[in-house]
């Protein structure tokens, strides 16, 4: 896997120009990158506030502690392959605080991860009407559809999940995934909301350094719809968080409203970078010593 994102990486390189793309990184201001980390770092709290909130994690340990959590497990998750390491990290750190509330905690983590890929397959959609290559209403019919599709298979997995029988509950897989579509609609509507504030943060970081890279200024709402459509390629698990075919995505979906490769590729080796640094330095130095919570001493969850 790592020699297929390697190799991904060397051939956008080649393509783009290796000595272009450094002189795009080396023109880029340094006021723009610190932006662009301000607003990674703010949407990664907001993320860890999501996921603190769906999963009702309040009665078992304070947000300051779980933060923490969240941003190891957040470092481990964009560098391994998948989008998906993340969920497993959080839940077996989780463990020690809670160990009898695990499956109900696993899978609030599940919802959170689902309508957060729920809503980069939305923004994904919209690529072709900022791209010229659809009309608003041929986009809103195909964002109906999947609204449909969704609130289906929603309704239906909360519909099984209260109708399944005692034998069955002993699937603890399909158990988890049952329990996240039952997890109650305020706390969903919550999540989704915060969710579409945090990919707009995202999708600032990426348009702060595209805007002075490429001679085609980029829209922020083309940049943000083309940076989360680029970046569902990194829940393949063909190399480590994407590396290499999500810089190639982006090349080619930015290239359909005439931006440079070598700007593209540039930002995004950038943004890696950044986003590395700042995942892994507080991992590596955040405490790891916050106080259990007993079973009876904390609140009961869900």
């Amino acid at each position: 896997m790592t020699l297929l994102g390697l190799c991904l990486m060397a051939w956008a390189l080649q393509l783009a120009g290796i000595g272009r793309v450094m002189t795009v990184i080396g023109s880029m201001n340094p006021l723009s990158i610190a932006g662009a980390a301000l607003a990674v770092v703010a949407g990664t709290i907001l993320g860890a506030r999501n996921l603190y909130d769906i999963a009702e994690l309040r009665g078992i340990l304070g947000f300051p502690s779980f933060l923490g959590i969240f941003w190891r497990s957040w470092a481990i998750g964009i560098s391994l392959p998948g989008q998906v390491a993340d969920m497993f990290s959080t839940a077996w750190q989780l463990k020690r605080y809670r160990a009898s509330h695990l499956p109900f905690i696993a899978s609030r983590i599940l919802a959170d991860k689902l309508i957060t890929v729920a809503c980069m397959a939305a923004t994904a959609a919209c690529i072709p009407f900022f791209t010229g290559r659809a009309t608003g209403a041929s986009t809103l019919w195909a964002l109906t559809g999947m609204l449909a599709a969704g609130l289906a298979g929603w309704l239906g997995a909360r519909h099984l999940r209260n109708r399944l029988t005692p034998a069955a509950s002993g699937w603890r897989f399909v158990r988890v995934i049952l329990d996240a579509a039952g997890t109650p609609v305020p706390l969903v509507l919550r999540n989704l909301g915060v969710t579409l504030l945090k990919m707009a943060l995202t999708g600032l970081a990426y348009w702060l350094l595209l805007r002075e890279t490429s001679l085609v200024a980029p829209s922020y709402l083309a940049t943000t719809t083309i940076a989360h459509g680029a970046g569902l390629v990194a829940y393949v698990p063909v190399s480590f968080n994407g590396l290499g075919t999500v810089e190639v995505s982006a090349m080619a979906l930015f290239a359909l409203i005439g931006l440079r490769g070598q700007s593209v590729l540039g930002v995004y080796l950038v943004l890696r970078g950044l986003t590395i640094t700042i995942a892994w330095l507080p991992s590596l130095f955040w405490p790891n010593h916050a106080p259990r919570a007993h079973d009876d001493e904390a609140r009961p969850v869900g």
